[in-house]
C-alpha cells in the first residue's frame, strides 16, 4: 500500500515521444517515418515538427506521436512498382503501418493506483512484404517525460510489433513492450517514485476512462486488425521505489587450511524488473575474505512489480550458507520471502519510514574444499613391484581406489578407512604381509588413526597415505627322479636317486642328494632361485653317462598348482609359499634298424648284438626271421654292431659303428643293407687227385657235380687257350 501521506496528491505532467523505430529479428529497411499531429488523426499525411531522423519531439495532452514503417503499391496488381508511403519527411497515414500514442491529462494520482496514460493507436494498412513467410518485426521506444513535484525526467519503455503474414490464418499483429519499467525515479517527502506500465484494455476509440472499473483485466499486449484502425489504453501507476543492496560474504569451511580463490559470483534477475538489474538482468560480484562485495541498486524495487534475484549455479566447493534480506539496510525486519539461493519482493512492499526503505539482502557463501588423499605402497623386502596391489581409503560410497600413486579429491570432515588387496594376477600375493600403514598432511594436524587404519582430512588438506609390505619366509623341498622307459635294457635301469646332488641357488642356497635334511622342507627367503644338479664325480650307477640323460625341473607350490620360470630361467618362491621342487632324470634313448643281403639279396639266418661304447656290460642281442632287424630303447650313444652269427656259405661283416640319438631310429644300414659276400669256391687240380675241397663239393649232391663240371669244363678251356 502506498504511504498515507501521499495517497491522491501526487501532480502528474505527462508528455510523449515516439523514438527508434527500426526493424528487427532479420527485418531491414521498412521506410520508416516519424510524425506528430493533434489527438484523434488516424488519416492523410503528417509532419514531423520539431522531431527528427530518428525520433519525434514530445508533445503533451491533445496531440499525438507516430512511428511507422511500410508502403503500400500504387497500382492494384502484384507486378505494380509504384509505391505510396515513402515521400520525404512526411508520414502517410494512408498507406503505412503506423503506431501512434496520445498521452492523457492525469492530473494527480494516487501512488499504487492503476490510471490511463493514454491511448495506442495502431493504423494497421497492408504494407509490401509483410506477406511473407513469418511476416516482419519492428522495435520502437516510447518516450514519456513526466514532471512530477515539479521535477521532470523521461522514461523509456521500448516495445515491439508483429506484422503478421496478411494471407496468414491469424493475420492480426501484435505490439508489447518489452519493458514496463525504467530505472529513472522521483524523490518527494524523502521517498522515490517512478512510473509502471501495467497493460492494454483495447478500446473503440481515441478516448480512454480515468479509471479502471468492474476488475477489467490488462493484457500484456496489443492486438491490432490487419486493416484497420484499433485503439487501446495504455495503463500505468506511480509506484514506490526501494533502494536495494545485494551483499555477498565468504567464508571458510571450519578447521579449512589454505587460502580461498578469488571468485566472481552470478546473480540472474527473473520477472518484469529484469532491466534495472543489468544486461539481461544479470550481474556478478567479487567478494574477498575478509572485505564483502555489494551490487547497490537505487531503483533495484518497484513496488508495483515483483522482484526475483536467483544466485546463479556455484562452482564448485562453495556452498550457500545463508541468505537474509532485511529492511533499514539490512539492520531492521526480515522482508520478502527467501527459498534456497533466491530471494522474492513481491509486489506492493511499500515503506513510510524513509529510515526503513533501504532493503539489504546477504548471500554469505561457505568455502569447503576438498581434501586429497593420495596413496602410496612401499615393498620392504622381495621383488614385488608396487603396482601389484590395489590400494584404497573408504567413506560409504567414496573412496580413493588404485594403484601406488592413486590421488583423488575427497569430502573433507570424514574418516576414510583404509586397506590393500592383491590383484587377480597377483600369483605371490601369499608372500607378503602388511607391515604398517603411514600418513601425513603437508599443511595443519592431521587425525589418523595408525591401529584402526583410518584418517580424517581437513578441507584443503593434501594427505599421503602409505602402505609397507614386506616377505614372509619360504619352505622348499628338492626331489629327484629317475624316468627309464619300461623295456629299455636291464643294464639302463641301475641309476638312483642318490647319484646326483641336488641344488637351489638364491637368496638362500641349499644343497644335497633327494631326501637328505639339507633339501627337505628348507626354510628359504622368498626370491627368484635357480636349480641344478650335478651327477656324482664317481659315476653313475650302471656307468652310463650323465649325458644319456634329459635333466628337467618341476616346481609345485602347496596347492600343486605349477610354478613357471621367469624371463632369466629362475624359479620365482614367495613369501609364505610351501614348494617341492622335483628334477626329473629321463633316459634319453633312440633304435636302430637294418637290413642284412648277401650280395644284394635279402640274407636270413645272422644273428647281432649292439655294444654301447665304454659301458661294460652294456650290451643288447639281435635275431630275426627275416633279413630286417630292429631294436628299440636304447640309451643314446655310440654302439657296436657286430655280427654274431653268420649265415651257413658266408663271410662274416666286420663290426660297424653307429650313433643312437634320442627319439629316433638310426636307419642308416637299412636304406644301405648290410651286405655279406659268400665263402669263395674252391679249385680243381689239374693233375689229378681230388683235395679237400672236392669233397665238400661232393658232399653237395648233383648240385655240387654241376658245379664241378662247369668248373672243369673252364679249365680245359683255358688250357686250350
Amino acid at each position: 500500500m502506498a504511504p498515507a501521506a501521499l495517497r491522491g496528491t501526487i501532480p502528474l505532467q505527462v508528455q510523449a515521444q515516439a523514438a527508434n523505430h527500426h526493424g528487427i529479428n532479420g527485418t531491414t529497411g521498412g521506410d520508416i517515418r516519424y510524425g506528430s499531429a493533434a489527438a484523434g488523426t488516424v488519416s492523410g499525411k503528417i509532419p514531423n515538427p520539431g522531431g527528427g531522423a530518428g525520433s519525434t519531439a514530445f508533445v503533451g495532452p491533445g496531440k499525438m506521436v507516430y512511428s511507422a514503417h511500410g508502403r503500400g503499391q500504387k497500382c492494384g496488381n502484384p507486378s505494380c512498382t509504384y509505391y505510396e508511403g515513402q515521400e520525404p519527411g512526411e508520414l502517410n497515414l494512408k498507406v503505412k503501418s503506423a503506431v501512434g500514442f496520445a498521452p492523457r491529462e492525469v492530473g494527480s494520482v494516487d501512488v499504487g493506483k492503476e490510471f490511463a496514460l493514454g491511448y495506442f493507436v495502431h493504423v494497421n494498412n497492408p504494407i509490401v512484404g509483410s506477406g511473407g513467410s513469418g511476416g516482419q518485426h519492428y522495435a520502437a521506444t516510447l518516450n514519456i517525460k513526466l514532471t512530477l513535484s515539479g521535477v521532470e525526467k523521461t522514461l523509456s519503455f521500448p516495445w515491439t510489433i508483429h506484422e503478421t503474414p496478411n494471407n496468414g490464418p491469424h493475420p492480426n499483429d501484435i505490439l508489447n513492450f518489452t519493458s514496463t519499467v525504467a530505472p529513472v525515479s522521483f524523490e518527494s517527502g524523502n521517498l522515490n517514485y517512478t512510473l509502471t506500465i501495467h497493460g492494454f484494455t483495447q478500446n473503440t476509440g481515441a478516448s480512454c476512462p480515468a479509471e479502471l472499473t468492474g476488475g477489467t483485466p490488462l493484457s500484456e499486449q496489443f492486438i491490432t486488425v490487419e486493416g484497420q484502425k484499433t485503439y487501446g489504453c495504455l495503463w500505468a501507476s506511480i509506484e514506490q521505489v526501494r533502494k536495494v543492496t545485494i551483499e555477498k560474504k565468504i567464508e571458510k569451511a571450519p578447521d579449512m587450511v589454505g587460502e580461498m580463490p578469488t571468485t566472481e559470483f552470478g546473480f540472474t534477475t527473473t520477472g518484469e524488473l529484469i532491466n534495472l538489474w543489468g544486461a539481461g538482468g544479470k550481474f556478478s560480484l567479487k567478494p574477498k575474505e575478509a572485505a564483502p562485495a555489494t551490487e547497490v541498486n537505487e531503483n533495484g524495487y518497484n513496488t508495483g512489480k515483483e522482484l526475483k534475484i536467483t544466485e546463479d549455479t556455484l562452482g564448485a566447493n562453495w556452498s550457500l550458507k545463508s541468505l537474509s534480506c532485511k529492511d533499514a539496510d539490512g539492520q531492521g525486519a526480515p522482508i520478502g520471502s527467501i527459498s534456497g539461493g533466491t530471494l522474492t519482493l513481491a509486489k506492493g512492499l511499500s515503506e513510510e519510514d524513509s529510515a526503513k526503505v533501504p532493503i539489504r539482502c546477504t548471500y554469505t557463501n561457505l568455502y569447503t574444499p576438498p581434501a586429497t588423499i593420495t596413496l602410496l605402497k612401499e615393498v620392504s623386502s622381495g621383488t614385488a613391484a608396487a603396482s601389484n596391489w590395489t590400494l584404497s581409503a573408504t567413506h560409504g560410497t567414496e573412496s580413493v581406489n588404485g594403484d601406488s600413486g592413486a590421488s583423488a579429491k575427497v569430502t573433507p570432515n570424514q574418516e576414510y578407512t583404509l586397506s590393500e588387496k592383491p590383484k587377480a594376477d597377483f600369483n605371490e600375493a601369499g608372500q607378503y604381509e602388511l607391515e604398517a600403514w603411514s600418513c601425513s598432511a603437508d599443511q595443519g594436524q592431521l587425525t589418523f588413526d595408525a591401529n584402526a587404519k583410518t584418517v580424517t582430512p581437513k578441507p584443503g588438506q593434501k594427505v599421503t597415505c602409505t602402505a609397507k609390505n614386506r616377505l614372509k619366509s619360504a619352505t622348499l623341498t628338492l626331489v629327484k627322479k629317475i624316468n627309464v622307459p619300461a623295456d629299455a635294457p636291464n643294464w639302463a635301469k641301475k641309476a638312483t636317486e642318490k647319484d646326483w646332488n641336488l641344488k637351489a641357488n638364491g637368496p638362500t642356497s641349499i644343497e644335497g642328494t633327494s631326501g637328505d635334511p639339507g633339501v627337505t622342507n628348507q626354510k628359504i627367503q622368498p626370491g627368484n632361485y635357480a636349480l641344478s644338479e650335478t651327477a656324482n664325480p664317481a659315476g653313475i650307477t650302471g656307468g652310463l653317462p650323465a649325458t644319456a640323460y634329459a635333466e628337467s625341473w618341476e616346481c609345485l607350490d602347496a596347492a600343486g598348482a605349477r610354478v613357471d620360470k621367469n624371463s632369466t630361467g629362475a624359479f620365482p618362491f614367495a613369501a609364505g609359499g610351501t614348494y617341492t621342487c622335483t628334477a626329473t632324470n629321463t633316459l634319453q634313448t633312440g633304435g636302430a634298424k637294418w637290413k642284412k643281403t648277401g650280395e644284394g639279396q635279402p640274407l636270413t639266418g645272422s644273428e647281432w648284438t649292439l655294444t654301447l661304447n665304454g659301458v661294460p656290460g652294456a650290451t643288447v642281442g639281435a635275431s630275426s626271421a627275416t633279413s630286417e632287424f630292429e631294436v628299440q630303447d636304447l640309451p643314446v650313444g655310440t654302439y657296436t654292431l657286430h655280427e654274431s652269427k653268420v649265415p651257413a656259405g658266408y663271410l662274416a661283416h666286420g663290426d660297424l659303428e653307429i650313433t643312437i640319438t634320442k627319439g629316433a631310429t638310426n636307419e642308416e644300414h637299412y636304406s644301405t643293407p648290410i651286405d655279406n659276400k659268400k665263402r669263395p669256391v674252391p679249385r680243381l687240380p689239374l693233375t689229378g687227385g681230388l683235395g679237400e675241397d672236392w669233397f665238400v663239393i661232393l658232399a653237395g649232391g648233383a648240385g655240387g657235380i654241376a658245379t664241378l663240371l662247369a668248373v672243369a669244363a673252364r679249365r680245359r678251356k683255358r688250357s686250350a687257350s
